[in-house]
């Protein structure tokens, strides 16, 4: 799975208790998932886990948040291998 399927499966996951959710599962099947558009979804969930009330819900909003760091991190940890192996491929020609 890429990122963008991880983001759209937990987002499912919580379009019945977070109404934001609806509207970023539309945001993300039209545009491409990067760090710009994770760190907005996460700052989104900070406001409303600041205006939620019912203990469920923050709960599952804070789920949401510690899920999409993760993508986020497994993305930066994506980036530098594919780095790494670029850097590596160059080296490669510099030898040629």
């Amino acid at each position: 799975m890429d990122k963008k399927t991880y983001v759209l499966k937990a987002l499912e996951l919580l379009k019945d208790t977070w109404n934001l959710a609806r509207a970023w599962i539309i945001i993300i099947n039209q545009t491409e998932v990067d760090e710009a558009i994770l760190d907005l979804i996460i700052k989104t969930i900070d406001t409303s886990l600041e205006q939620v009330k019912e203990s469920d819900e923050k709960k599952k909003l804070t789920w949401l948040k510690e899920y999409l760091a993760k993508v986020k991190e497994a993305e930066h940890i994506s980036q530098e291998q594919d780095k790494a192996s670029l850097d590596e491929l160059d080296k490669l020609l510099e030898t040629m």
